[in-house]
């Protein structure tokens, strides 16, 4: 007889389930995650992958426990997105320089509506409300980033298990070059 604590169900319940969403950005943080195929299911058997942007048509779930953000926030719709995700999601980790530092798009951050209108004669409407871009940190609190262009996927595979097991242990400060000094 099967104990309810080997149950596949009651396994999955106890795994912290995750989004993944993309914003402004090329994705190639997420194609560097999908890329390492031979370490991925290894990764994922440590959580519950509910939604992932990238990869799934159907919407965002309304529970889970933590938010991988990609890109950077360029629009009211995003901004009003990120605020949401930091309201659910206990844990937020931000993946690539668009994410951290706003990235490409923000170097078009001065001046915006003169580059705007250098490229467009009228903005589509697909493009939303836009607003100068900026890093999610300038947007809501993150707890993991993850930093580069695109991720190193071994550092992702890092930064995530801490989140997900909740390590406290410090990252490295300094460049392996710095300590050879």
């Amino acid at each position: 007889m099967m104990k309810p604590s080997q149950c596949s169900s009651c396994v999955e319940q106890s795994l912290p389930s995750v989004v993944v969403v993309g914003l402004a950005s090329c994705f190639g943080c997420q194609l560097q995650i999908t890329n390492q195929e031979q370490y991925l299911t290894d990764v994922l058997g440590r959580f519950d992958l509910k939604y992932w942007q990238l990869a799934s048509s159907e919407p965002m779930p309304e529970d889970f426990s933590v938010a991988i953000i990609e890109g950077a926030v360029t629009t009211t719709e995003a901004l009003e997105q990120v605020k949401a995700l930091r309201e659910k999601a206990d844990t937020i980790i931000t993946i690539g320089a668009c994410a951290n530092t706003a990235g490409i798009p923000g170097l078009a951050s001065d001046d915006l509506e003169r580059r705007i209108d250098e490229v467009y004669d009228t903005l589509p409407e697909a493009c939303g409300d836009v607003i100068a871009p900026c890093a999610v940190k300038d947007i809501i609190d993150v707890d993991f980033e993850v930093p580069s262009c695109p991720i190193d996927f071994y550092e992702f595979a890092q930064i995530l298990s801490a989140a997900l097991l909740g390590s406290n242990r410090a990252r490295r400060s300094t460049t392996l070059l710095l300590s050879a000094r």
